[in-house]
């Protein structure tokens, strides 16, 4: 080998994910996306609730919620729940989006169906044991308590208020103390409104055959009663963005200052949207990004600076953030100007712009590694409002776009009339 020759490089072949069409579930009736494959004996049922973050009654009563379901059912505790489990070699997870909370089950192929009906026993029929709902709500405050302590997440709360507006569910930035006051019946009152059966979407992926479809189908159908009532519907909640546009929180005990910047942009459905993720990568998405070329391997403002794009259902907006020492503040917010404008007036090289594309489609294939990935794409259809053929569409505009396609889409969301900020320390 001849170390003094880099090796040769290859362009990405077919990158292309083929649509998964939901199926319904003959007995219980659910909607459910399936998708095989892997090489290991292991497969995921996800079961989404409709309800999330914009449905809940107070912060963090949806997380609350997701964290004590699994912790027992009427005829299990959290322990017989864990040994159950545990002795299966399975493990569970809980997610809350805007509009949907995730319960995934991981088992072996052979043992679901000792586990799923553990999990299902859950969600229909969670005790909320009053020792259980005390200790979350308590680990629960305590978490906030810590975080409310770092500056990076202080500035990010802030931020999310100046950018949705105080009142709005996705700016939620409670106390402890308003953690601890949650009452019991009001957790409770919201898993009746929202874990039922016709609330209920299913992802499966792994190993999957027709045997343990039909398992999933059957203990759904058995274990969670049907209902009369309508699917929860995605509500729509107007932003009222604060008047100020820049603020700034003292933390005088802190040793480094946290920025945090947004930017306006558009939903994930929105013809822009995926233009504009390929500039927000070019600006500061991966590591020989703008941004921290510039800030942190050329002046050495920082240890880390990113840029990413959040793309919701009806919203999407560009978020910076870092932390640097408190005296290199104006310089790090002018540079991140300074790269802002850099790409909304001069087109990129053609080699940056390969670099962005290789880097991409690099993160793109990954998806489609294995199946549990394949599936949180699968589900992206209805917790961000994408469309089907969004992954295909997102390589044919990584693979195309131009210097001058993408000087003009940075040029039209890289606009200093919508940027807010926020600076804690």
């Amino acid at each position: 080998m001849d170390r003094s020759k880099a090796p040769r490089t290859y362009g990405f072949g077919q990158v292309r994910m083929e649509p998964v069409e939901p199926v319904v579930l003959p007995r219980s009736g659910v909607t459910a996306n399936i998708i095989g494959g892997g090489c290991d004996d292991l497969n995921m049922v996800s079961l989404y609730v409709a309800g999330g973050r914009l449905l809940q009654p107070a912060s963090p009563v949806a997380a609350l919620t997701a964290t004590l379901v699994p912790c027992g059912s009427a005829t299990r505790s959290a322990g017989d729940v864990a040994e159950a489990l545990d002795y299966h070699g399975s493990w569970k997870s809980e997610q809350v989006s805007d509009f949907y909370i995730e319960h995934s089950l991981y088992s072996l192929g052979g043992h679901l169906e000792h586990t799923l009906p553990v999990m299902v026993d859950c969600l229909a029929n969670a005790s909320f044991a009053a020792a259980d709902f005390e200790r979350v709500k308590t680990r629960t405050a305590t978490n906030v308590a810590v975080r409310r302590q770092k500056v990076r997440k202080r500035a990010m709360a802030r931020l999310a208020q100046l950018y949705w507006g105080e009142n709005h569910p996705l700016a939620a930035d409670p106390t402890p103390e308003q953690v601890l006051a949650i009452d019991r019946d009001v957790v409770v009152d919201y898993y009746k409104r929202y874990y039922r059966r016709n609330n209920l979407r299913v992802v499966l992926a792994g190993r999957i055959d027709d045997k343990m479809v039909d398992l999933v189908d059957r203990v759904l159908a058995d274990m969670l009663p049907p209902d009369a009532l309508p699917p929860a519907q995605r509500p729509v909640v107007p932003r009222r963005p604060a008047d100020d546009r820049d603020v700034v929180i003292e933390m005088p005990d802190s040793s480094q200052a946290a920025v945090a910047m947004a930017l306006d942009g558009v939903p994930r459905a929105h013809p822009d949207y995926l233009a504009l993720r390929v500039a927000v990568m070019a600006l500061g998405g991966y590591f020989g990004s703008r941004l921290m070329s510039n800030i942190r391997e050329d002046k050495g403002l920082c240890y880390d600076i990113q840029a990413y794009l959040s793309g919701r259902a009806g919203d999407g907006h560009v978020t910076i953030v870092t932390e640097c020492n408190a005296d290199s503040v104006d310089v790090v917010v002018g540079e991140i100007h300074r790269e802002l404008r850099r790409l909304a007036t001069r087109p990129m090289s053609r080699a940056e712009l390969e670099t962005v594309r290789q880097h991409m489609l690099s993160e793109l294939a990954r998806t489609l590694d294995t199946p549990f990935y394949i599936a949180s794409q699968v589900a992206a259809e209805w917790l961000y409002g994408i469309y089907p053929e969004y992954f295909n569409r997102q390589v044919e505009v990584v693979k195309n776009i131009t210097p001058a396609e993408l000087r003009t889409i940075a040029a039209r969301y890289f606009t200093p009339h919508t940027l807010r900020s926020v600076v804690v320390g």
